[in-house]
């Protein structure tokens, strides 16, 4: 059994959340060449520290294993062995495993940065809990698992992988609007909306970021945007919490002004 002796606060040094790679002692980044390679290295990453079955490795490293499929895995082994060090890589009864900390992998440390952050934003620490949102966010160097292409196993983990991310960046919004930061999180959640348009939190979130800017007008905008769409792709109306915000922007935007004195 690997044993884990790993400082948690070093940066991670096997990195899935991207291209495939190991951070060397000095920083930079040794990139897995090799689209198997870079398949393997990921499969294993996934489960770092615990054995992945030989048949499941098979599956997901070939659509149409060879003849030998057994023999191909061994040299392919073998390869990414010699690139990881003749420790990392383990063989266990029936299958492989990376001899990797959880607290070495990417994927991990952006995991327990969430978790952290909705600790700190629970007890009212939203600069704390936005900084460990923006160390989270920094692990993501692009799309995971790109060398799989379409396959189903490589769409179902990046939905999740992206659905960490995004999770991230809603407490980031969220954080943003407990500091009073309104205009800079109307600018993420705008983005947010148009990548995930039937997410009625996120709606939410952009609505009152709007109206606490003072940006009324753009929020009745926003609203009706936001019932046409669910009226066409869905064929509903918005939540309770969303009808409650429209009616509260609409009677904001019928109040009349008041002069100010001189």
């Amino acid at each position: 059994m690997h044993q884990c002796q790993r400082n948690s606060d070093a940066e991670p040094t096997h990195l899935l959340l991207g291209t495939p790679a190991v951070r060397q002692p000095a920083g930079n980044h040794s990139i897995v060449r090799g689209t198997l390679q870079a398949k393997l290295f990921s499969i294993l990453l996934l489960r770092a520290g615990k054995p992945v079955p030989t048949e499941i490795l098979i599956h997901r490293l070939w659509e149409r294993p060879p003849a030998q499929a057994g023999n191909a895995l061994q040299a392919h082994v073998a390869r990414l062995r010699r690139f990881l060090g003749e420790s990392s890589l383990g063989h266990e009864p029936g299958g492989y495993l990376l001899a990797a900390c959880p607290d070495s992998v990417d994927l991990h440390v952006l995991k327990k940065a969430l978790e952290r952050a909705r600790r700190q934003a629970g007890r009212g620490d939203h600069s704390l809990a936005l900084e460990t949102v923006e160390h989270g966010l920094s692990l993501w160097r692009g799309t995971p698992l790109a060398a799989f292409g379409d396959v189903p196993f490589a769409v179902a983990e990046r939905a999740r992988l992206s659905g960490l991310r995004l999770d991230l960046l809603v407490l980031r919004a969220e954080s943003e609007l407990a500091l009073h930061q309104h205009s800079t999180a109307v600018a993420s959640l705008q983005l947010l909306v148009k990548a995930n348009p039937l997410r009625e939190d996120l709606w939410e979130l952009l609505l009152m970021a709007l109206q606490r800017s003072g940006r009324v007008a753009e929020a009745l905008a926003a609203h009706q945007r936001m019932r046409t769409h669910f009226a066409h792709e869905l064929g509903i109306e918005p939540g309770p919490h969303l009808r409650e915000l429209g009616t509260d922007l609409f009677s904001r935007a019928r109040r009349p002004r008041v002069a100010r004195s001189r």
